[in-house]
């Protein structure tokens, strides 16, 4: 899944769940509050990739694809 494909689908999932009077920016603002926090687990992840299965440049790669996705979210 793109990033764009994926920040779609995190703002739809919160779009549903508004009404329809000012639905939009709240599943935008909603959508970003939840990529900050998976961010900011992968980032702390980082710190304890050589602890775990997950190498640091498997995590990286991974925080990569979700700040991308916050930017897309950024752009609807």
């Amino acid at each position: 899944m793109t990033p764009k494909e994926k920040a779609i689908q995190l703002y739809l999932k919160f779009r549903n769940e508004f009404p329809v009077l000012a639905s939009n920016i709240r599943a935008k603002k909603c959508a970003l509050i939840a990529q900050d926090r998976v961010i900011e687990v992968l980032e702390q992840a980082k710190l304890w990739a050589n602890y775990g299965s997950a190498t640091w440049a498997d995590i990286d790669n991974d925080l990569q694809y979700e700040i991308q996705v916050k930017q897309e979210i950024g752009k609807l």
